[in-house]
């Protein structure tokens, strides 16, 4: 992965990690290190640790993303968040739930 891929990928889970404080989701850890393991580790309100998977690419592969997601989650709950292209909105897919979009909240000026 070169250097220009790598701080895409930087840029997205820090705007994954502000949209899931935005969600009352706490940052347990911060795992990316390009190797095959979770992005991002979390918890919930009701204590439950997710396992975060964040993707920034044009096209958006669910049946690929989700396997990856679970695949790296292990024994932990896995979550997908994949940016939609051109906006400021992201498809989340979670073990037991139903797909939801989630906004990204303006900036102020």
């Amino acid at each position: 992965m070169g250097m220009r891929e790598r701080r895409k990928g930087r840029r997205g889970e820090t705007t994954a990690k502000r949209l899931l404080a935005d969600h009352d989701y706490a940052i347990i850890a911060d795992t990316a290190s390009g190797i095959a393991t979770d992005d991002l580790v979390v918890q919930d309100e009701a204590g439950c640790v997710w396992s975060v998977e964040v993707k920034t690419r044009k096209s958006i592969e669910p049946a690929l993303f989700c396997g990856q997601a679970r695949k790296q989650a292990g024994k932990k709950r896995w979550m997908l968040l994949a940016h939609i292209d051109n906006t400021s909105s992201w498809l989340v897919l979670r073990k037991g739930m139903r797909p939801t979009v989630w906004h990204q909240k303006e900036e102020s000026k």
